[in-house]
């Protein structure tokens, strides 16, 4: 009797496995890998989809640059330098207002963010990028 229940218990089981593998073939895109930001990781994050799309940011400090580039090294590469960015900065202490922005990172590499600052002090700058990992 124990065994036929047993056997009972895996049968569904088994049904239960296939419906929730139909179910994850049904779904067009899901994350399979994805990081939080912590102090470990120097705040990066990241989200990689199923369908190869990704989406990565962080945050930098940005001191005494005015009128040059900072490099970000992204912690997922991309596929090739056609990804877009995100930014946005605070500047340091005292210095009143918060500036943002839009641009193509089409100077940068798929391993490597490079944008143009035209800010001089210390600024947090926040970055997000998304396109087709590598």
């Amino acid at each position: 009797n124990s065994v036929a229940e047993l056997r009972i218990t895996l049968d569904k089981a088994n049904a239960n496995i296939a419906i929730l593998q139909d179910f994850k073939d049904s779904v067009s895109d899901y994350v399979i890998e994805s990081q939080m930001p912590d102090a470990n990781n120097n705040y990066t994050w990241y989200r990689k989809y199923k369908s190869g799309w990704v989406e990565q940011g962080g945050r930098t400090h940005v001191a005494e640059i005015h009128n040059g580039t900072q490099s970000i090294t992204l912690p997922i590469e991309m596929s090739d330098n056609q990804y877009w960015c995100i930014l946005s900065w605070v500047g340091r202490e005292g210095n009143s207002g918060a500036y943002s922005g839009i641009t193509k990172a089409s100077s940068s590499t798929p391993t490597t963010l490079v944008i143009q600052v035209y800010l001089s002090g210390t600024h947090t700058m926040y970055w997000q990028v998304s396109g087709m990992a590598a």
